[in-house]
């Protein structure tokens, strides 16, 4: 089997146990080219069983027997050559186009730095530009699982001895690859992964604790560590997305300090979350994981300090783009306002959707995607699930409804978000045609039931 060389980064090799190595190889000349498409263990194979694939061999015993058989390493297609490091980059640059916000710095140079700080890095962000070119050019991810689940179990076992940042980034970022092309319950049982590796971190790192031992939800998404602050943000939204008690059972007391946000900032400059709002999710977050332990506070004070703190917050607009831009970017922050107070109420005041607070910030949801203009790159910021979550568990008119359930639908077919429209519309049919059947009033925990029936979470097995 011939070496594949390529300067500046190592190779990986899958052995006969299935983990991945690290083979220091000779750079080439920096002209040296690589190709750019995986193609899959068994196509490399003569002798692989027909229809077998690397996901299909962590499932089914006969391809995993069969596969531990051969000494296989990472194939790459003989078409389209292109530097590994090029072909990364550009692809992820065609996903930063669709941020929602834009960047103050070089994005490229930024993005040629990261891929080369690890082995891990190196193959978890070449198999991702992968994913991203397949997606954006309308074509489906070709035999990606099974690689993805072997880097994902090389992170966690950390056979290379890669940093604990670059492990978590690693099988967070393979998370997000599985929401993409795998679904929902495969991407959250691998996300649920990561929290091994977030709470080595924190081991690692006093500061992100708290007085009391408790690990600081500020200090988590205040950290300059890329992988412990998007682990928490992640944690934080896909509680509220999915109705669950985050991962981690965060102090939520806000810190006087100097932290760095840049972290935060950039994720905020991607996925278009307001920092400050998930501060606030987190809160309520924090108090509904209390009430399950029966150790909620239930003065009113405590809810009327958060509604507050939502209702004098302010949306940092900048104005050094298009007014179009300028003014859907507003729209999309004030939605995430209505949206926390709809969770605030529901979630934590426990009103129904009947309740015209509740009522007033719907309306208010559904109105501000109206002024997202059509077939831009912030709507499908506007019409993330995230959003309609809160609004549609909410949303008791018929035209409020089918307007929340059509941009959903049209959101199905972009995968290169985490969580997909799909997935939201099943839960809310669920919801709308039972417990809010003819616009009867719902509370958050009926949106939790049709989230257990329509979009189980459990465990995937052979992950």
């Amino acid at each position: 089997m011939s070496t594949l060389y390529f300067w500046g980064l190592p190779m990986l090799r899958l052995c006969a146990f299935e983990h991945f190595g690290c083979i220091k190889v000779q750079k080439k000349a920096r002209e040296a080219k690589l190709e750019t498409y995986l193609v899959p263990l068994h196509a490399a194979s003569p002798d692989a069983p027909e229809g077998s694939s690397i996901g299909n061999s962590l499932i089914h015993n006969q391809q995993e027997a069969w596969s531990r058989k051969n000494i296989s390493t990472l194939y790459l297609s003989p078409s389209t050559p292109v530097d590994i490091i090029e072909f990364t980059v550009s692809s992820y640059m065609s996903f930063m186009h669709r941020s929602f916000r834009p960047f103050r710095f070089s994005i490229r140079d930024g993005l040629a730095r990261v891929i080369q700080q690890s082995t891990l890095t190196c193959w978890s962000m070449y198999l991702g530009a992968k994913i991203i070119h397949d997606i954006s050019n309308g074509a489906r991810p070709g035999n990606c699982d099974g690689l993805l689940f072997r880097l994902h179990s090389h992170a966690l076992a950390n056979s290379a001895g890669d940093s604990v940042d670059a492990r978590l980034t690693c099988c967070h970022d393979l998370s997000i690859y599985s929401f993409m092309i795998l679904g929902t319950r495969v991407g959250y049982t691998l996300f649920k992964k990561c929290t091994p590796l977030f709470l080595d971190f924190i081991n690692t790192s006093p500061d992100l604790r708290s007085s009391n031992a408790t690990i600081s939800l500020h200090g988590a998404l205040s950290s300059p560590n890329f992988g412990p602050c998007r682990f928490a943000a992640f944690d934080t939204i896909l509680a509220v997305a999915f109705a669950v008690p985050p991962l981690i059972c965060y102090d939520t007391t806000r810190r006087v300090s100097n932290a760095n946000d840049d972290m935060l900032q950039f994720i905020e400059s991607v996925y278009g979350w307001p920092v400050e709002i998930l501060f606030i999710l987190g809160k309520v977050n924090a108090w509904r994981v209390s009430r399950w332990m029966g150790q909620a506070d239930t003065k009113a004070l405590v809810w009327q300090e958060i509604e507050g703190e939502i209702q004098n917050w302010r949306s940092p607009v900048e104005h050094d783009d298009r007014a179009l831009n300028v003014v859907g970017r507003f729209a999309i922050y004030e939605a995430w306002r209505q949206a926390a107070l709809i969770y605030l109420y529901m979630g934590m005041c426990m009103v129904n959707s009947a309740d015209p607070r509740v009522e007033t910030a719907t309306r208010q949801v559904v109105q501000l995607a109206g002024a997202i203009e059509s077939g831009t790159n912030l709507e499908s910021h506007i019409f993330m699930p995230y959003l309609f979550h809160e609004a549609g568990a909410a949303a008791r008119l018929e035209k409020h409804r089918a307007t929340i359930r059509s941009k959903l639908i049209s959101a199905r077919g972009d995968s290169l978000w985490v969580l997909p429209g799909s997935d939201a519309v099943s839960v809310l049919d669920h919801l709308w045609h039972g417990a809010g059947a003819g616009g009867a009033p719902t509370t958050w925990e009926d949106y939790v039931s049709s989230r257990l029936e329509a979009l189980p979470l459990g465990d995937v097995p052979g992950i």
